[in-house]
């Protein structure tokens, strides 16, 4: 009975240390990690931006502004003085075939690059295309009609349909069937994305830092994407001349100039821009073939470039993210933004340091 109750005791041990050991680990690891999630404590000046783009309608052309509010859902038109014009944000306009619930891009038709996107009086945007006429496209109001769109891998969302007027518009455009409608981003109507959902969890089980709040309206991954003229600059010392690119082909959010080196923004957690705004990188941005295609037109390089000489020296070499990203290269980070306020060209970027 002693030698029994000594096993018994030598095991209760044993389990005890154990679960002491994990509870240790687990500690250990919360607090390594809310360390890096506090707010830096210093701030070093690494640049300055020299671009803000907007992309109203997703996969259209870019709208170049010198200022933008920052909101956790993607950069946003500064408000006019007399609030008679509406307010444009990025990403918050898709075109969606009913039919199929599936997105349009410029992968599926290029002529989406040529949709221009235009504040008009307040709750009111105009559309324009070499294809038509231009269309002055209202708002819809927050009890309108709700569709579900399927986005990139299968990501089911809901968009506040715009009407028949502008479906109408659409077919006149694209020459489809007429089954074209245009979505809108709702924030008080429409569920907010999750990381949490299934299409996610093979994003958010190898880069951690990605929140429900960076995932943005409808972009692809995160409501900033910031990349460095300098960069774009290593990138086109590598390519031939006619093979040059600008930043329009990676559409980025934000352009930063006069970093110290290329690919600086790689190693970039925590930013600040200006005086209030806050913004942490949550993933790098990979490339597809959609790069090789000229913003103007659509029309595809035939060499592949610069997509074939990204994959030659600018692979992932994390083991996990190598295995979730395969042969895809990196160009340019995504953000999620902490801290709101506005932003403008020629406003300072730091990093954090603590």
């Amino acid at each position: 009975m002693v030698e029994y109750k000594s096993i018994l005791n030598s095991s209760q041990v044993m389990i005890g240390c154990a679960v002491v050991a994990a509870l240790a680990t687990n500690l250990y690891l919360w607090l390594q990690d809310k360390k890096k999630s506090k707010l830096p404590e210093k701030w070093i000046p690494v640049g300055k931006i020299s671009n803000l783009i907007m992309y109203p309608l997703k996969s259209a052309s870019g709208v170049s502004i010198t200022s933008a509010e920052c909101t956790a859902r993607g950069m946003k038109e500064k408000s006019s003085e007399d609030g008679s014009s509406a307010m444009l944000q990025d990403r918050s306009f898709m075109i969606y075939d009913e039919k199929t619930g599936m997105f349009l891009t410029a992968k599926t038709d290029r002529k989406v690059l040529n949709i221009s996107v235009k504040s008009s009086v307040q709750n009111s945007v105009v559309l324009s295309s070499p294809e038509t006429e231009e269309i002055e496209v209202q708002m819809p109001s927050e009890n309108g009609k709700l569709s579900k769109c399927l986005m990139h891998h299968g990501e089911e969302v809901n968009v506040m349909d715009c009407g028949d007027e502008v479906a109408e518009w659409l077919r006149k455009v694209f020459g489809k069937d007429g089954s074209l409608r245009l979505g809108y981003y709702v924030s008080d109507e429409i569920a907010k994305r999750k990381p949490t959902d299934t299409i996610w969890k093979k994003y958010t089980g190898v880069y951690n830092k990605l929140r429900k709040e960076d995932l943005g309206a409808f972009s692809d991954i995160a409501s900033y994407m910031i990349l460095t003229e300098e960069s774009l600059k290593e990138l086109n010392d590598r390519l031939e001349p006619a093979n040059q690119v600008t930043y329009k082909n990676f559409r980025p959010n934000i352009v930063v100039s006069f970093t110290q080196s290329p690919f600086a923004e790689d190693n970039w957690d925590w930013i600040k821009i200006g005086d209030k705004v806050i913004m942490r990188q949550v993933k790098p941005c990979t490339r597809c073939v959609v790069i090789t295609m000229n913003p103007s037109n659509g029309v595809y390089n035939k060499q592949r470039e610069p997509l074939k000489t990204l994959e030659s020296f600018r692979q992932v070499t994390d083991p996990e993210q190598k295995k979730l990203e395969g042969k895809s290269p990196v160009f340019g980070q995504y953000f999620g933004v902490h801290h709101l306020g506005s932003i403008s060209i020629g406003d300072t970027v730091y990093i954090g340091s603590n």
